[in-house]
């Protein structure tokens, strides 16, 4: 796919890795009238621990350059106007700090593509673009996450939401900033140590509090 030069067939293809084997098999998002668009069950940390995620700015050559809000930026994937953050920025430690997981879906729309986190028309290949609607199909920002089972395929009038979760059996897997792949247990919001959550702890790259042994 690398080799391809038409930007529909790249943001078409389902890449195997981006989908989890508990959930789906690879697919695209198919919604008629609408470019098909392969998906993800992954999302990236670019939690914001104060402040409001932009959502519109300066566009140069398709990368946001200016901002128009400015929040306080505590995950590692973040905004080409954030600036770069590097190995030695994630002070926690990248193997204290989750870099991306499973995304909660609603499995009564999996593949359908009206899900406004698995749309047909964003698909895997958005990022910060400019709104949170596009922007929650492979980001997490929002600074109150949370870590739970999909939304169950009786839910019919449910959709996916920016946070993490997965159709695994008590816990979703996700990926360190070290490289290794490891579960954390589903939580809620509630304050475990200063005033911060579990999920809060572990995406925070410099929340200066010991991850919780039993996550």
């Amino acid at each position: 796919m690398y080799q391809h030069t038409t930007l529909g067939t790249i943001t078409s293809s389902p890449i195997p890795i981006y989908f989890c084997p508990s959930r789906r098999t690879p697919g695209q998002l198919n919604t008629p009238g609408t470019p098909a668009a392969a998906g993800t069950d992954y999302i990236g940390n670019g939690i914001i621990s104060a402040g409001t995620a932009p959502t519109s700015g300066t566009v140069t050559n398709g990368v946001y350059t200016a901002c128009n809000q400015s929040p306080t930026y505590a995950g590692i994937f973040r905004p080409a106007c954030a600036g770069r953050i590097n190995i030695t920025g994630i002070a926690d430690g990248a193997s204290n700090t989750i870099a991306a997981g499973e995304k909660r879906l609603a499995l009564a729309k999996l593949n359908v593509g009206t899900d406004p986190v698995d749309a047909s028309s964003k698909g895997y290949s958005y990022g910060f673009d400019g709104t949170a609607t596009n922007t929650a199909n492979s980001l997490s920002y929002q600074n109150a996450p949370t870590n739970q089972a999909d939304f169950p395929a009786s839910a019919t009038g449910a959709n996916g939401d920016t946070y993490y979760g997965s159709s695994h059996t008590g816990i979703t897997q996700m990926l360190w900033g070290d490289g290794r792949v490891a579960p954390v247990r589903y939580v809620g919001t509630a304050v475990v140590a200063n005033s911060l959550s579990m999920m809060n702890i572990l995406l925070r790259i410099n929340d200066g509090t010991p991850n919780p042994g039993n996550y």
